[in-house]
Formats: C-alpha cells, structure tokens, sequence
C-alpha cells in the first residue's frame, strides 16, 4: 500500500463531537489546517462521523494532491454490491474528490456474502473511485475470511499500551496474510493524557460509558500510565509522546491516528516524527503491558462472573463493560452481542429503567455465553 512515509494520520472522529467537544466549523477547519502545516498529509474519516467527509472535503480540495483520504462505508447499511457502490458514490461527493485513496469495510454485515462485498470494492478499484480497501471492527473469523478472499491492504485496529487484545489476535494472522495495521486509540482513548480517576465526563461525552474508564480496567491503566510516566521523564518526553512511539514500533502498523481538537495537543502528538525510541525502551515497555495484562486478564474473567451472577443491583454501564469483554474474548457471538448491546443502549436511552430489566438483560448475556461459563 503506497501511502505517506509518516506514520502519523489525523482521525477525525473527535471533530464529529464523540467526546463531548463541540466545535464551531471554523475550529475544525483550524484543527485540520494546522495538522497539514505540521506535516500530516493522511487524513481518516467515515460518513457515519458527523459531517467531518464534508469538511475534509472543503478544507484541502485546493490541496487534493497533496493529502491521502480514508473513508470507510455507511455502517448504517448492508453490504451489498450496489449499496457498496452507492455509499462510495456519497462520500465522494461530500469529499468533493473523484477517488479515495483507502476505503474500509467499517462494520460486518452477516446478512451479506463476503464475496459481494469484495466484488463491490474491486468494481470501485477498477473503476479508479478507490485505490485500495481494507477492513476494521470485524471478528477475527470474519476478518480471516476477508483476508482470504480480497485484496486486503489494511486493518483498522485499536493498539496502545492499554488495549492489546485486538493486536494479538491480528499478530496471530502475520505468518499466514500480508496485511498493514492502521491504529486507532494509541493514546489509550485520552487515559494517557490528562485523566485520572475523579475525571468525570458529560452524557454526551463516549467515555461516560466506556469501560476502559471503569472498574479494574482503569485501574489498571492508571497503573500502566503511571509506570511510563517513569520512563517518560527519564528521555524528556511525555506519556503521549512514549505511548505512540511504542505503537509506532510495533510490527505492521503502517500508520497511527491521532485526533486532538486542542491545538497544543496536536502539536504534542505530531513531535514524534522526529523522535525514536532505544530498542531497550521498547522492551521494557512490553514486559510491562504484558505483565499487566496478563494480571487484568484474571481479574477481569472473575468480575465479569460477578456482575452476571450477582443479585445486588447493577447498571447500564456495568452491562456494557459485561459486553465488551465478552466481544473481545470471543465468549459471545459477534451477531449476538450487537444485538444485546442495540437492547443495552435503547434501555440506556430511555433514562428509566429497572433492575427487573437489567437482570433480563443479564440472563440474556449469560444464556448467549453458554454453559461454559466466562473463565
């Protein structure tokens, strides 16, 4: 895949407003503008990020040329062949562009034959809309079978120092299918940076609900997080700096997004162009993660039995931590735990719920995870 030779890219998924900050436009064009000048040239996006494919659109259509756009398609609709096409067509519109240069299966669709998606992406490639595809947020079986089946440039996947489950299942695939890793939350979803545990987040913020931000997860990435601000202080950089150079270094990723909408935070990030990281240090840093996540891992499968057998009273967001951990362990179905989480965040939604409804969504967890139980 030929793209940039810096392995920074900007994400635009905070300038949708994921993370409780709502900027003016012209903010965003400011944010955008500035990354360029500090010499981002890749630029990730999709259509489900609220009106950022306009924006990117409008801010570099003078600098076309000079910029590498990913995109990915409407997680909103099914993967068929025409739906394929026509959700490229939209983006191009609103990127005001005649191609793409990366487009990327964002969510899975079990209703559509692998085969049709692929058809569809290698229609878009030999019709010069597209240059390349890749794939993300898919289980590993339906990740496999896409590597088998298409001409996969990339995965999108989430690697830090906080969250390496995602990466060791890719890692596994690295002896059988050529493929680049594109990583998303290096920064470790912003627990890397000026958060703590009194940090309190606004509803219209993601990570009032994110489970890296609760219970012994975050336990354990203050933890982490205090660890390598030893480090960091010990070559002059700080914990951001550390944590995306460790990801930079590891085996096939071939670019990591970055997303600040503070300016001085943009200008953090991007420094490690121009820094490296001693191969002791990297080292040092993975006996670290290892041993905490190998520790996490045995806490975790034991919490997780608590909460669903426990009958003491629990929350919205105690099931959702229940769910992710189950996703990413693969203890429940893929099909399944979309389905159950769409249930989680509707009762979320209606601000008025029992725990007679809580505990039916926790027999439901546990009957989708079998007699086997989580550990």
């Amino acid at each position: 895949m030929n793209l940039p030779i810096a392995k920074i890219g900007y994400g635009c998924y905070a300038l949708s407003g994921a993370y409780g900050t709502n900027l003016s436009c012209n903010e965003k064009i400011k944010i955008l503008n500035y990354a360029f000048d500090l010499g981002i040239t890749y630029f990730d996006t999709a259509s489900s990020y609220e009106q950022t494919e306009e924006l990117l659109g409008e801010v570099f259509k003078s600098k076309r040329d000079q910029i590498t756009i990913s995109t990915k398609i409407d997680a909103n609709i099914q993967l068929s062949k025409t739906n394929v096409l026509k959700s490229c067509e939209a983006s191009l519109r609103k990127l005001k562009t005649d191609y793409i240069d990366l487009y990327q299966v964002h969510y899975h669709d079990p209703n559509t034959p692998i085969d049709d998606v692929i058809e569809g992406l290698e229609k878009l490639v030999q019709g010069g809309k597209i240059r390349y595809y890749g794939i993300g947020h898919l289980p590993l079986d339906t990740t496999k079978l896409y590597l088998s089946k298409g001409n996969i440039a990339s995965v999108l996947a989430e690697v830090s120092v906080l969250s390496l489950y995602r990466y060791q299942e890719l890692a596994s695939l690295f002896p059988v299918f050529d493929f680049g890793i594109v990583a998303f939350g290096c920064t470790g979803r912003g627990i890397l940076g000026n958060i703590d545990k009194e940090t309190l987040f606004s509803p219209n913020d993601i990570r009032s609900i994110d489970p890296l931000y609760k219970r012994e997860r975050l336990k354990n990435a203050l933890f982490i997080k205090e660890k390598l601000a030893i480090i960091a202080e010990e070559l002059n950089i700080s914990v951001i700096q550390l944590a995306l150079l460790w990801v930079i270094n590891q085996k096939r990723i071939v670019k990591i997004l970055i997303g600040p909408t503070n300016i001085n935070h943009l200008i953090e990030n991007v420094e490690v162009i121009n820094k490296e990281l001693p191969q002791n240090i990297i080292e040092a840093i993975d006996q670290l993660v290892q041993k905490a996540h190998s520790q996490l891992e045995v806490i975790l499968a034991k919490e997780i039995n608590t909460i669903l057998d426990s009958t003491t009273s629990a929350s919205i967001n105690d099931l959702i931590y229940v769910l992710e951990y189950c996703l990413e362990h693969n203890k429940i179905s893929y099909q399944d735990g979309v389905k159950i989480f769409s249930e989680v965040m509707a009762v979320k939604k209606r601000n008025n719920y029992s725990q007679e409804v809580i505990k039916k969504l926790k027999i439901e967890i546990r009957n989708n995870i079998g007699s086997s139980g989580v550990i």
